[in-house]
């Protein structure tokens, strides 16, 4: 008798590394890997600035408000964030998932 084994559609990672199809790793915050490896002062600063960033969808002025520094602070942790992230931050589902595991990771 012969078992047949499914066969597995291939996955392309996407820019955070989590399969296009495929939610990423809750327990892991897999999705906030690039962050992992920043000092714990850089790390806290640079994921709050992502956290408000995607609240205000981008909008610079409201981000350096809602931080509390200065718009050019908010530009810098911002093109610090495309370093670590890429294209992620420009790709509507990419940032849904960035969303997701900052609020898991609450």
């Amino acid at each position: 008798m012969t078992t047949l084994t499914p066969v597995k559609k291939a996955e392309t990672p996407t820019t955070t590394g989590i399969p296009a199809s495929q939610p990423p790793v809750i327990g892991g915050n897999f999705g906030l890997a690039p962050l992992a490896e920043l000092p714990a002062g850089s790390r806290a600063r640079l994921t709050e600035t992502l956290r408000v960033w995607l609240a205000e969808q981008g909008r610079l002025g409201q981000v350096a408000a809602r931080l509390g520094v200065h718009p050019q602070t908010a530009r810098y942790r911002l093109a610090r964030l495309r370093e670590l992230f890429g294209e992620a931050l420009d790709d509507p589902d990419e940032r849904f998932w960035l969303e997701l595991s900052l609020r898991v990771a609450d």
